[in-house]
């Protein structure tokens, strides 16, 4: 990425944290001769932007896949505690298929230069994943997944429960719990995630 303006957007609820990330962020551009132009919170979505760090979210939210079908195709880092006894995500720089990596809130500001650095001057021979197809719901199980899908092409509550051999209750259940890990909070949300094609990005780890 050869750009003399750098288009950032910060998408966090921690004020303090939001305002050093920031300071962080203006020094790297100006030590770099490079124009910062940074958005936050309010600004969702916002079109054009190169760069995003995104917390209170362990999975991608549905404006960001409106962004992707718009063909904006933003680098995502997640800003994140680490929880006791977690490891740090590796590779150290991104951590899944989208490009997406992971800033913990504890890293020192050389944390925040890596990243940037890995986008804005990846070495030599070394492969930057290709955005705009995140797999980051892998959060979700598989029975949480499967609700989706079939939710996604029309089906019902009831036949989905009908489909999958469980009940109404489990199946809303399950729908319920994948929308809090999507950060979604209304069912109209969740249809416009749907029908923008984010079923198509999940991918489980966990069958459950």
């Amino acid at each position: 990425m050869v750009k003399h303006t750098i288009s950032i957007l910060v998408v966090e609820s921690d004020r303090y944290f939001t305002h050093g990330l920031n300071l962080g962020l203006k020094a790297y551009c100006s030590l770099h001769g490079r124009s910062l132009r940074l958005s936050e919170r309010g600004a969702v979505p916002v079109t054009g932007v190169d760069i995003i760090f995104l917390g209170d979210s362990i999975t991608c939210p549905p404006w960001l896949y409106d962004l992707y079908q718009q063909g904006y195709t933003p680098h995502v880092f997640f800003i994140r505690d680490q929880q006791r006894g977690e490891p740090m995500a590796r590779p150290s720089v991104t951590n899944c298929e989208c490009g997406a990596g992971t800033l913990y809130r504890h890293q020192p500001i050389q944390a925040i230069e890596a990243l940037l650095d890995s986008v804005l001057f990846p070495q030599e021979g070394e492969r930057i994943p290709a955005a705009g197809k995140c797999r980051c719901s892998s959060s979700l199980t598989f029975r949480e997944t499967e609700v989706l899908k079939y939710l996604s092409i029309g089906m019902s509550g009831h036949d989905t429960a009908g489909l999958l051999g469980i009940k109404g209750k489990t199946v809303n259940g399950h729908k319920r719990n994948a929308m809090r890990k999507l950060c979604v909070k209304t069912n109209q949300e969740l249809y416009r995630w749907m029908k923008l094609g984010g079923t198509s990005h999940l991918q489980c780890q966990s069958l459950i």
